[in-house]
Order: C-alpha cells, then sequence, then structure tokens
C-alpha cells in the first residue's frame, strides 16, 4: 500500500468515526429530549394529584360546616398561621408537622384515612413529599398556600394578601434536577 493510499484510508477513517460520534449524539439527544418531556408530564400528573387532594380539603380548621352562609373573615386561620395546626400534650404545645414525617414518601401521610393532621387546605402549607412510586423520575414536590384577593389591574388577576379572604391560592412547585432545570409550578385558587 502506497503512502497515498494510507492517507486515504485514515481520512476515511476520521470521516467514518466523525459521522458515528455525530449519529450518537443525535440519538443520545433525542433520548435525552424525550426523558425531559416524560418527566415533565409525569410532574404534572404527581402535581395536579396533590392539587386534587388538597382541594377536596374543607377551606379552614375554623370552619363550621353546620352554618349556612358566608361566616365572617375573622373566623379563618391568619395569613401569618397558615400551616399545619398546634396540639397539646401533657401541657406542652407542638404544631402537627411534629408527628408527621418531613420529607413525607409513600404512602403519604396526607392521604391516610381518618388524617387529622391535613383536614383543610392550609395544613399544606410549607408541605413537601418526594415520589419514589415512580422509577423513572424522583420528583420533589413542596407546596405553598396564602390568602389573594381579586384584582383585575394585576398581572395575575389578584394579589398576596396578609389578611384573611375568601380566596386561596395553592401553589406546588415540582423540582427534578435531573431531568428539568427549572422548578415547575402548578396552581389552583380555591374559594370558600
Amino acid at each position: 500500500m502506497s503512502f497515498g493510499q494510507t492517507m486515504i484510508a485514515s481520512a476515511f477513517l476520521v470521516l467514518l468515526t466523525i459521522a458515528v460520534i455525530n449519529a450518537n449524539k443525535l440519538i443520545v439527544d433525542s433520548d435525552t429530549a424525550q426523558y425531559e418531556m416524560e418527566s415533565i408530564e409525569q410532574a404534572g400528573h404527581l402535581a395536579n394529584s396533590l392539587l386534587s387532594e388538597i382541594a377536596k380539603k374543607k377551606f379552614d380548621e375554623n370552619v363550621d360546616t353546620s352554618y349556612y352562609g358566608l361566616q365572617p373573615l375573622t373566623d379563618f386561620t391568619s395569613s401569618a398561621q397558615l400551616g399545619t395546626d398546634p396540639f397539646t400534650i401533657w401541657g406542652r404545645t407542638y404544631n402537627e408537622s411534629y408527628l408527621v414525617p418531613r420529607p413525607d414518601y409513600y404512602p403519604y401521610s396526607s392521604m391516610i384515612d381518618h388524617n387529622y393532621y391535613y383536614d383543610d387546605i392550609d395544613d399544606y402549607d410549607g408541605y413537601f413529599r418526594i415520589d419514589t412510586t415512580n422509577t423513572f423520575t424522583r420528583d420533589t414536590l413542596r407546596v405553598e398556600v396564602y390568602y389573594i384577593t381579586p384584582n383585575s389591574s394585576s398581572d395575575q388577576g389578584y394579589d398576596i394578601s396578609s389578611s384573611r379572604t375568601y380566596f386561596k391560592k395553592v401553589d406546588v412547585h415540582v423540582i427534578n434536577r435531573r431531568y428539568f432545570s427549572d422548578t415547575l409550578t402548578f396552581s389552583t385558587i380555591i374559594a370558600y
């Protein structure tokens, strides 16, 4: 084999190697995009499931279900006290979150029958769970609950309120550093 043929064969091998590497990169990028889309879809299912669970609870700890009509706003939990409720054992006051594991893993404490710790919407403020039921993703869900007031001149259509209102907004933030870089937020507004 002459020097010219060796150079042509070497150039061919270099071009073939570059083509194989580019084809492999294309396949990996395609798989990565597909995994990212599947993980975002899974995050949506998990967040919507948690939002549905929360929406089934009563509006506030102090809501009187036997009372017909609107209760006064002063009966509701103050915005500074949103979250799990305090309880007393042997004269010491604790917060219910003391009894609930953080983070919450499956089977979730918030879903157990006759759950006394998550009996109203604002008990979920500060709640977070790690989904281990799916082997593909391992999402962390964190919940925020706050009062809002409708405001048509605001970009969102509401303002966050530091006082009690007849509206609570629930945000579920889904974090998965492996498959998406930003935190995904799913929200709902619940009215009394």
